[in-house]
């Protein structure tokens, strides 16, 4: 883990992992953001605010849900003053995203831009893919962990309050936001699967009961059941919505073009 390097994220990419959760553009920005130091500069979170508002994207994210999205990008990563003005993109639209890597030093830039991508590096800055970014930290991880193994012992003692920057406080802090989202959504599934195989005890059961001749009067819904009963509606729900974002990704390469 390389916490305090820098790594500038494209516009296209913020805008990919905006509307296609879980997809690879998002992907690479979550392990941007898990590794790194994600910047940004006021030109930058200006054009990503502009671009994403337009109509075009109204069948993949709600106006809010966009508000709130560039929110989170200028709260979670670094704002930049830039220092250096670099034209060397045959798009003069994005020497920006050069010139904050400049600015900041950073050493990498993720983007989905050909423009961009064609230079493939400038000044010891690479310009990758999502694709190429993640495929470089998998390799990475490969690399650092027989090195971290043997630091393991050293990693187990938490470092001196008094020597921990806010930074790293603050990455900590999200690290272990994180995972407890993580917990709590594991739970919440777990919780669904248990109330849809009630249900289906519970069908089973009134299945034989008719099959072996039974009759009488249908036992009324306890609240366990109905909402057990409502779990596996919304499960079902969560599905189609999942199937629903798959195929607008297939869409996403005709309608999210680049436009400048």
């Amino acid at each position: 883990m390389n916490e305090y390097e820098n790594v500038v994220i494209d516009t296209t990419v913020w805008i990919e992992s905006a509307i296609t959760p879980g997809g690879v553009g998002s992907l690479a920005v979550q392990k941007a953001k898990d590794e790194y130091q994600v910047v940004h500069c006021q030109e930058t979170l200006e054009e990503l605010e502009t671009r994403l508002a337009r109509d075009k994207f109204d069948k993949y994210i709600s106006q809010r849900d966009r508000e709130i999205f560039v929110q989170r990008v200028s709260d979670e990563t670094k704002k930049i003053e830039l220092k250096e003005n670099v034209q060397a993109c045959r798009d003069p639209n994005d020497d920006i995203f050069l010139s904050l890597a400049v600015s900041s030093g950073a050493k990498q830039i993720i983007s989905t831009d050909k423009d961009l991508l064609s230079l493939g590096e400038y000044k010891g800055i690479a310009v990758h893919t999502p694709e190429q970014f993640l495929t470089r930290e998998r390799e990475l991880d490969q690399w650092r962990e027989p090195f971290l193994s043997q630091k393991h012992d050293e990693k187990q003692r938490p470092a001196p309050e008094q020597n921990q920057s806010p930074l790293a406080e603050r990455l900590k802090k999200q690290k272990v936001e994180r995972a407890e989202e993580q917990r709590q959504r594991v739970e919440e599934r777990a919780a669904r699967a248990e109330g849809a195989r009630k249900v289906i005890e519970r069908q089973k059961s009134e299945g034989a009961e008719k099959a072996s001749g039974g009759s009488g009067p249908k036992p009324a819904k306890t609240a366990a059941e109905e909402k057990a009963a409502k779990r596996v509606e919304q499960e079902a729900r969560r599905q189609a919505m999942a199937e629903r974002l798959r195929r607008q990704q297939q869409e996403r390469h005709r309608d999210f073009g680049r436009e400048r």
